[in-house]
Parts: C-alpha cells; structure tokens; sequence
C-alpha cells in the first residue's frame, strides 16, 4: 500500500474554492473515501494537502492515467491553475501497517 500527499498553496483569497475543486474531483473518483483533503490549521492558511491510499505506484500511475483521459479534466485543471500558485510538493510513501 502506498500513500500519495499532495501539497498546495492556494492564491489569496481563493482556498474555499480551490477546496471545493479538489472535493470535486475526488468526489467523481471510483473509492472517494480512499482520498482525504486537508486545510491547515498550524500552517499558512492557504495551504492544502491531500493524501490518497492506493495498492501501488503502478495502480496510481495507470488512475492518473484514467482520470486526465477524462474529456472534462482539461477544463478543472485549467480552473486549478487559476485558484493554486505554481509549485507544491508530491511524496509517495509506503505504508506501514
């Protein structure tokens, strides 16, 4: 198992609807529940975060593949340029259970 973190800055003024993206996006996926958003508490307030469980790099590898096909992906990313500045970090961690 491992665990994808994204981390993101959102423009100012704009971290509810960068969230209200992300919710969406994780929304349309196939096991939802395996992806949690975060907003920071102790951190710049316009940070944002995402971890998703997946079996492996391969499994997110070929889901990424699936989601970006998607015929409305070109029009949420474009959105989420406009809400997120540039940068932001992607880890995969292995899972330790």
């Amino acid at each position: 198992m491992i665990v994808e973190r994204v981390t993101y800055f959102a423009k100012p003024g704009k971290i509810e609807e960068a969230v209200e993206l992300l919710k969406s996006m994780r929304d349309s996926l196939e096991n939802p529940e395996k992806l949690r958003i975060y907003r920071f508490f102790f951190a710049p307030n316009n940070k944002i975060s995402w971890e998703w469980e997946l079996e492996s790099v391969s499994v997110l590898g070929e889901t990424m593949d699936k989601i970006l096909a998607r015929p409305e992906m070109a029009e949420w990313l474009k959105k989420l340029g406009e809400v997120m500045e540039s940068g932001g970090t992607d880890e995969i961690y292995i899972l330790v259970e």
